[in-house]
C-alpha cells in the first residue's frame, strides 16, 4: 500500500470492506483512467470506541479490517485498470468529516450506497448523504441497485429543481456529455401539490406553464451549445414528483447530475428529493455543490 499526498484533481473513492465498496472502486478506476489522473482509495476507522468494561471491538481488529479492505480494493482497482497509479489512505475519525476533508481538492469523490436495514441505516446510513451534502468537489454515488458496468446508454440527465442555479449545472452536464460521448437531457419536474395541483393538471394553464419553462431553459442552453457543438441536448419539462421523474429517467441514463440545496451556516442536507434519488436511482448520481 502506498501512502501519499492526494494530488489536486485525482479521483478519490471511499471503501468500507463491503462488496458494494468494490463496485465503487472499479467504477472509480475507470473514471481515473478516462480522466488521466491517479486513483486514491480511502477507508476511515472510527476515532473513538464505546466506553465500558469490555470494548465491543478491539482497536487492533478495526485496524486489521481496514487494512484488509484497502488490500482488497487495491487488487480490484488493479484488475479493472492494470497499471493504474494509485495510493491508499487509512484515516481515523468521523467518516463524513474525513472523506470531505481528504476529498477537498479531488476531481471526483466516489461512494457506494448499500441496502441497509433500519438499525444499520440509523447507525451508518448518514455517510453517503452526509458527504454528498458537504463535499466541495463533485460526488458520484452508486445507489444500492446501480451496476454501472453494462452497455452504455450514451445519455446524461441533468435534473433541475431551482432554475436560478440552472446555468452551472447545465454547463457541468454538457461537459460530462462531451467527455462520455453522450446526449444530454435537461429534465425539470414539477408538482404543486394539494388542490391547486388538481386544478392545474391537465388544463391549458399547465401546457402554457410547461411551454414557458421549456423556453426559459432553452435560453440557458444557448451558450453551452456553442461551447459544445457536438453534444445533442434536449429539454424535458414534466408534471410529476421530482424524485419519481428523476429515478424514472435514471433507468436509461449513464449518469444523473443534480445540485444539492444552497445552505446557510452549518446546515447541510440534500432534501427529500436528493435522498430518494440516492436510494433508488438506477445509474450513478453526481451531486454538485451550487455554483460548481
Amino acid at each position: 500500500m502506498v501512502r501519499r499526498e492526494i494530488p489536486a484533481g485525482a479521483v478519490v473513492v471511499g471503501v468500507d470492506g463491503s462488496a458494494r465498496g468494490l463496485v465503487g472502486v472499479r467504477f472509480a478506476a475507470r473514471e481515473a483512467r478516462r480522466a488521466g489522473v491517479g486513483l486514491e482509495i480511502v477507508t476511515v476507522v472510527p476515532g473513538y470506541l464505546p466506553v465500558g468494561p469490555l470494548p465491543l471491538v478491539p482497536e487492533e481488529s478495526l485496524q486489521g479490517l481496514a487494512k484488509h479492505a484497502l488490500a482488497e480494493a487495491t487488487a480490484a482497482a488493479g484488475e479493472e485498470v492494470p497499471g493504474i497509479d494509485l495510493g491508499c489512505h487509512l484515516l481515523t475519525g468521523g467518516r463524513v468529516e474525513e472523506l470531505v476533508r481528504i476529498g477537498s481538492d479531488a476531481g471526483l469523490l466516489v461512494l457506494s450506497g448499500r441496502h441497509l436495514d433500519r438499525v444499520n441505516r440509523l447507525l451508518t446510513g448518514a455517510t453517503v448523504p452526509g458527504v454528498a451534502s458537504r463535499a466541495t468537489c463533485p460526488v458520484v454515488v452508486l445507489p444500492p441497485s446501480c451496476e454501472p458496468s453494462g452497455t452504455p446508454y450514451r445519455r446524461i440527465v441533468v435534473g433541475l429543481k431551482n432554475l436560478g442555479h440552472a446555468a452551472d449545472l447545465i454547463a457541468a452536464g454538457f461537459a460530462r456529455a462531451e467527455e462520455l460521448g453522450a446526449e444530454l437531457v435537461v429534465l425539470h419536474a414539477w408538482r404543486f401539490g394539494g388542490r391547486y395541483d388538481e386544478l392545474v393538471a391537465g388544463s391549458g394553464e399547465e401546457v402554457r406553464w410547461a411551454a414557458d419553462r421549456v423556453a426559459e431553459l432553452e435560453m440557458h442552453l444557448a451558450s453551452p451549445r456553442d461551447r459544445h457543438p457536438c453534444v445533442h441536448a434536449v429539454v424535458r419539462v414534466v408534471h410529476a414528483s421530482p424524485a419519481v421523474a428523476l429515478v424514472d429517467a435514471s433507468h436509461d441514463a449513464d449518469r444523473l447530475l443534480i445540485s444539492r440545496p444552497t445552505h446557510g451556516g452549518f446546515v447541510h442536507h440534500l432534501g427529500t428529493t436528493g435522498r430518494a434519488v440516492l436510494r433508488s436511482a438506477a445509474c450513478p448520481v453526481e451531486v454538485r455543490a451550487p455554483g460548481r
